[in-house]
């Protein structure tokens, strides 16, 4: 199953946001700079999550996006049905026209149990969960970084030595 850049975006704007959300509502100007999503994408992406109840509006100057509800109460399904929609196949979605094989296709069970596969794990893992896991991996990647740094200090120390050594000879 593949989710578009759309459906990834999606998450990653509400991980933002319920991560950020308590110093204030997050602006979409912060949010893209953070994430390096264009704000204009993000702001299509967060009228559909506001109108679809993952996200709250507020206007003015420290206006911004915060989550409609608690992290630990909303999931990746929630995300992903807003921005996504609901099936892997058009035939499932919710109004569409009545297939003419119905009755006597032989995948209907299979996109059927798919679809309760996909459900269930996406409706399992929280937003809170996921920033959870956002935090660590850029404690992680600073932690990466520092360790870097240090290496290429050391390095530059232990070509200064060999460069005063070279020229004492």
């Amino acid at each position: 199953m593949k989710i578009s850049t759309k459906g990834r975006y999606a998450i990653q704007l509400v991980i933002d946001v319920a991560r950020y959300q308590d110093a204030g509502p997050v602006s979409l100007r912060q949010a893209a700079e953070r994430e390096q999503i264009s704000e204009k994408y993000l702001e299509q992406l967060a009228r559909q999550l506001t109108r679809g109840g993952v996200l709250k509006s507020t206007r003015g100057a420290h206006g911004g996006y915060t989550t409609a509800r608690p992290a630990n109460e909303l999931t990746a399904g929630d995300v992903l049905r807003v921005s996504e929609g609901t099936a892997p196949v058009a035939c499932l979605e919710d109004g569409a026209q009545l297939c003419p094989s119905m009755g006597t296709c032989a995948t209907i069970d299979f996109w059927n149990g798919l679809d309760k596969a996909i459900d269930d794990y996406v409706n399992s893992v929280s937003i809170a969960a996921l920033v959870r896991q956002s935090r660590e991996a850029s404690a992680r990647s600073k932690e990466a970084a520092q360790k870097m740094a240090e290496r290429i200090e050391r390095e530059i120390e232990q070509r200064q030595l060999a460069e005063r050594q070279e020229l004492k000879s």
